[in-house]
């Protein structure tokens, strides 16, 4: 016959349990313990509307500031990229975040061509010359 020789850990981790149960279960009770109350003490229950104040609504303006120290760190769900497929579109501003509902005809980003605004100046710059022109 061959004896396998027993694992060390599994017992030593048997042990540790039974250990732990029998140190747990004497604090385990259906019932508080009831601490003997001093003859001098009084006893006080505080109610939640202590702490609270209740005023009438009036109308006027909010102010208070609160200063508090802060880090300002990189939030990924509130970063938006616009890519152009034309080179010359540039974003100045966007005014929708990913997840807002938005309506239709809604303005979602600013953009910007410099080479829309040299044609739209020209234009202008063309009618006005016209338009001189023709009083004149």
């Amino acid at each position: 016959m061959h004896k396998t020789p027993r694992n060390p850990s599994g017992l030593f981790s048997g042990l540790l349990l039974c250990a732990t149960i029998l140190f747990v279960l004497p604090g385990c009770t259906k019932h508080p313990k009831e601490h003997p109350k001093d003859a001098g003490s009084q006893e006080q229950q505080l109610n939640t509307m202590d702490f609270v104040k209740t005023i009438p609504i009036q109308k006027g303006r909010l102010s208070q500031e609160v200063i508090i120290p802060g880090r300002i760190t990189f939030d990924p769900v509130h970063y938006r990229r616009v890519m152009s497929r034309v080179s010359a579109l540039s974003t100045i501003s966007i005014k929708a975040f990913p997840g807002d509902t938005v309506s239709r005809g809604e303005l979602l980003a600013v953009l910007r061509s410099r080479q829309f605004q040299t044609a739209e100046a020209e234009a202008v710059s063309v009618l006005e010359s016209h338009r001189i022109n023709a009083s004149g």
